[in-house]
């Protein structure tokens, strides 16, 4: 069987970067529209008082379908996904006293 052919020059290698949003509120956020993929959630500050939470949806609203939701989240927390999302990728944070500090990168 014959050896696979190796180049005697360099390959170059393409590596996408990702795109971030931070969230410092207690808000609802569309970071994005459209087709994407979520890579992580990183808890720079985590929330203070009840009611703490950070919720994904596959969506541009704060409703139809859930990725999944953090309660309590830990500071330096990173939630890793590298999943597809389809129609959009919006955030909800929720603290009862003073809202995390969340770091979303995706594509």
């Amino acid at each position: 069987m014959p050896y696979p052919v190796v180049p005697n020059f360099p390959i170059a290698v393409m590596n996408e970067s990702f795109l971030y949003n931070n969230i410092t509120t207690n808000t609802t956020t569309t970071v994005k529209s459209g087709a994407g993929t979520l890579h992580w959630c990183t808890v720079n500050t985590a929330p203070t008082g009840t009611g703490q939470s950070i919720t994904i949806y596959d969506s541009t609203t704060a409703s139809g379908t859930k990725i999944g939701t953090h309660t309590s989240p830990v500071q330096g927390a990173v939630y890793e996904y590298d999943i597809a999302f389809t129609n959009g990728l919006t955030i909800v944070t929720a603290s009862g006293t003073l809202p995390g500090d969340f770091t979303i990168s995706y594509r």
